[in-house]
């Protein structure tokens, strides 16, 4: 760890409370609303001179990265399971694509996260989503929760790898700053 510095916590709770946020906007006034905005990975998101360093663009920065990582994911659960996807569908697609999700749980939890916080276009609440998928809300809300965690997790893997990649970064430099620069040269 680094001294000095405290690192970001990763929590179901932190997690909830950014998806809510793309939803809803921030529910909190405080410029250190949600840990998530000061992951490494977010920061890294950052270095685009293009982006200025704002709250608003760590928002907007996390809020992009948390449509991704749903969207990989919901892709690849249905890629996994032999089914088709395509973000140029109409409607009337999208329903009996979700009604083809019935008896797959894994794929029903990224299919109500991804077309409840990425495709808000399609406006899929949740009665809507249940009585397409044949579920009621409270397993609904089970299968929303299995997916947070289950994002949470990714997350946190995200997080592990981007600080392993820094540390490497930051090893290279040292060594490199330590070799004799006529080495440097005879090559």
């Amino acid at each position: 760890m680094q001294s000095g510095k405290t690192q970001p916590f990763i929590s179901i709770r932190s997690v909830r409370d950014a998806l809510d946020s793309m939803l809803y906007g921030a529910k909190s006034t405080s410029p250190v609303s949600n840990p998530l905005l000061y992951l490494l990975l977010i920061e890294v998101r950052l270095l685009n001179p293009d982006l200025p360093d704002t709250q608003i663009a760590r928002e907007h920065t996390l809020n992009h990265y948390l449509a991704n990582c749903i969207t990989e994911q919901y892709v690849h659960v249905r890629q996994s399971n032999s089914l088709d996807f395509s973000t140029q569908e109409s409607l009337a697609t999208v329903h009996s694509r979700i009604i083809s999700e019935r008896g797959f749980p894994e794929l029903l939890a990224w299919s109500w996260l991804y077309h409840h916080y990425v495709r808000v276009d399609l406006a899929i609440h949740a009665e809507m989503f249940c009585s397409l998928a044949d579920l009621n809300e409270r397993t609904l809300r089970r299968y929303q929760q299995h997916g947070i965690r289950r994002l949470t997790a990714r997350i946190v893997d995200d997080e592990r790898a981007a600080r392993r990649d820094n540390r490497q970064r930051r090893l290279l430099n040292v060594v490199a700053a330590h070799i004799p620069q006529e080495l440097l040269g005879e090559r």
